[in-house]
């Protein structure tokens, strides 16, 4: 009785697994996006749609890592500049400039290069080469438009440091015993202000102290002593201007096909007490930020269905195929419960025979027997109808 519920439990479990949405297998890992210097590589999956459930897969349809993380040769390019530099030959704003590499701070992942020689600075692409760093002297770098954090173990999304003796993720044990008392938190300043107009805030500053030289240390040799908290305080250095408040995009009116997505933009005047108040839009800067923008301009997926095929037979009914395929984009797909047809019967309108002059039994639409077995005379013989050439 014991092995017949656990044999039914099985069977269950198996029918259940076999009728939930699922993930494919992921595929092999694709080719490196840089030769040396670290970059990423990627594996995909698929959702398989079960007809029974709805409910989709949990998780993402792709997974990064990095790879080819040995050290470039030594004099080798840049790998920023060198996507700035493939900019030479294309015309901005009908001139020819020589491309250098722009890091803006906040959009590390966006390529902004600069004009050689001018101040002009040109968004070239709206995201960097996957595998570019991000972030000063760090390993982290840019996957698909996003800074990506990259211990020095080299594995994407680790918090790994190498520590004040120069090891991955070791804990300082070269540090001779008495090097704790050598470092102290000192004060060393105060901070700008927040704001560069109206009401911000600026706080003490503190920085680690080597006692024994009387120097500035970096603050990995103070960590054993707790940073003393800093204090804020307001600042002021004059009344802003007004500006534009923009709020966040709304979902797009589509999910697919081209929609719109809209966002509220106000002007607004922020008084002396921090106090806002909204004013006409003309008292603001020009141009106006957009309040609208297209959005999920990706293709619906589509069903396409190839010609029919002829029918297989010649006589009685026989079948016929195409072929159908979904056209789609990104993580949509098309929807197998209004696929077409890719195989149907079809029917010659003409009997079989056989050569001793019966007929063949033959089968209709839904396998039905159409014309039932009999003998007609030896003296029969199928008429052919001529064309008269009158």
């Amino acid at each position: 009785m014991i092995c017949l519920g656990i044999r039914f439990f099985i069977l269950t479990l198996i029918f259940w697994l076999s009728s939930a949405d699922h993930w494919s297998n992921w595929t092999s890992w694709s080719a490196c996006s840089r030769t040396c210097d670290g970059g990423a590589t990627y594996q995909l999956r698929k959702c398989m749609r079960s007809y029974k459930s709805h409910g989709g897969c949990k998780g993402d349809n792709i997974q990064y890592a990095t790879c080819n993380n040995k050290p470039c040769e030594h004099g080798s390019q840049d790998f920023r500049k060198q996507q700035c530099a493939a900019y030479n030959d294309a015309a901005y704003g009908g001139r020819y400039f020589k491309w250098l590499p722009y890091i803006d701070r906040k959009n590390s992942c966006i390529l902004y290069c600069i004009a050689k020689g001018t101040r002009t600075v040109a968004m070239l692409s709206p995201k960097v080469l996957d595998g570019t760093r991000c972030k000063g002297e760090t390993l982290d770098m840019c996957i698909n438009g996003k800074c990506r954090d990259v211990g020095c173990d080299h594995v994407l999304g680790s918090q790994l440091k190498v520590d004040s003796c120069g090891v991955c993720g070791g804990k300082n044990v070269c540090l001779q015993h008495g090097a704790v008392g050598r470092y102290q938190w000192v004060e060393s300043g105060v901070s700008e202000c927040s704001a560069t107009c109206g009401v911000g805030y600026q706080e003490k500053l503190f920085s680690c102290k080597d006692k024994l030289h009387s120097r500035i240390a970096k603050d990995q040799k103070c960590s054993k002593s707790p940073k003393p908290s800093s204090v804020k305080k307001q600042c002021f250095y004059k009344r802003c201007p007004p500006s534009w408040r923009v709020g966040p995009w709304h979902d797009c009116t589509k999910t697919c096909g081209g929609g719109i997505s809209t966002r509220s933009v106000v002007c607004i005047d922020t008084l002396l007490d921090n106090r806002q108040r909204t004013l006409h839009y003309s008292l603001c800067p020009s141009p106006k930020p957009t309040n609208k923008k297209a959005c999920n301009t990706m293709i619906c997926p589509t069903w396409y269905a190839g010609e029919w095929s002829p029918c297989s037979v010649t006589c009685g009914w026989g079948v016929q195929n195409r072929d159908v395929v979904c056209r789609d984009e990104g993580n949509t797909f098309c929807n197998d419960s209004i696929k077409p047809e890719t195989k149907k019967n079809c029917t010659t309108n003409f009997p079989c025979f056989e050569t001793d002059g019966r007929y063949v039994a033959e089968h209709d639409k839904k396998g039905k027997v159409s014309f039932e077995l009999h003998t007609i005379p030896f003296s029969f013989k199928r008429i052919i109808p001529t064309v008269s050439s009158h």
